[in-house]
């Protein structure tokens, strides 16, 4: 290798060379891949978003009705009982 060419080298190595392409870092190439597979623009971490619609009141109305329920089975157990009473008294023996 002449001189020349060899002063010419550790100048260009020293300074850079300009026309050198330049790799993008492990990070933003994972960042370009996820953004190709996920097909858009990423929601921002500061962005609104509006809060989901309520699904789930049957639910809460259901639970609710079983609750007064069991409060009004709890207070009034006489009604729960009465249910069950076939218009006898209580002390009669039944027939075997």
């Amino acid at each position: 290798m002449p001189d020349e060419e060899w002063e010419r080298f550790l100048r260009e190595s020293a300074q850079g060379a300009a026309d050198a392409p330049v790799e993008p870092s492990a990070r933003a190439r994972e960042v370009q891949a996820r953004l190709r597979k996920s097909g858009g623009q990423p929601q921002g971490w500061r962005t609104y978003t509006p809060a989901r619609r309520g699904r789930r009141t049957g639910w809460y109305v259901t639970g609710l009705v079983v609750a007064v329920a069991l409060v009004l089975v709890a207070l009034f157990p006489q009604w729960v009982a009465g249910w069950f009473d076939d218009g006898e008294p209580a002390g009669t023996p039944v027939a075997a």
